[in-house]
């Protein structure tokens, strides 16, 4: 096989078309392995830069500062809750044992604590919900203190 020549032996011409065709390729070449090294190392990359948001110093304390915050509306809550409970207990013990006796105004009042009981309790178990899920993720279970536990449940507001 003759090597390639770049210029026209007869004319003396250099071969332009050929030189930016060869150029071209290894310019693709080199960009194809490139990327291809990019996808090869993107992991490792992308848990480096996890690890580094994670405990970033501002994160950390963001974090704490969103489950303490968090443990707090959750108390708050309990504490609106067995309110609510002992209204309504205290209400139905004022009135007739049996509903057929009691005027409009019993019966709304009835209804009303009943829901409101009922959306405190519901609003304890969303907020439960979310500290437990937030809580079991390994990138935020290390910002839990000894004042903070691990999981909650709505019975431990409740009581």
């Amino acid at each position: 096989m003759k090597p390639q020549k770049y210029y026209d032996e007869n004319t003396g011409e250099v071969k332009v078309g050929r030189i930016i065709l060869y150029v071209f390729g290894v310019m693709v070449l080199i960009s194809a392995l490139g990327f291809g090294w990019k996808m090869i190392t993107r992991p490792a990359r992308t848990a480096s830069e996890i690890v580094e948001k994670t405990f970033d110093g501002e994160n950390v304390i963001a974090v704490y500062e969103t489950f303490f915050n968090r443990y707090n509306e959750i108390q708050a809550t309990g504490k609106k809750l067995k309110n609510a409970v002992q209204l309504f207990e205290n209400t139905k013990a004022g009135l007739s044992k049996d509903p057929e006796q009691w005027n409009y105004n019993q019966r709304q009042e009835y209804d009303r604590l009943s829901q409101m009981e009922t959306a405190f309790k519901n609003q304890l178990e969303d907020q439960v919900a979310a500290y437990n899920a937030d809580a079991s993720k390994k990138n935020k279970e290390i910002f839990m203190d000894r004042n903070l536990p691990q999981h909650l449940t709505s019975e431990m507001f409740i009581n």
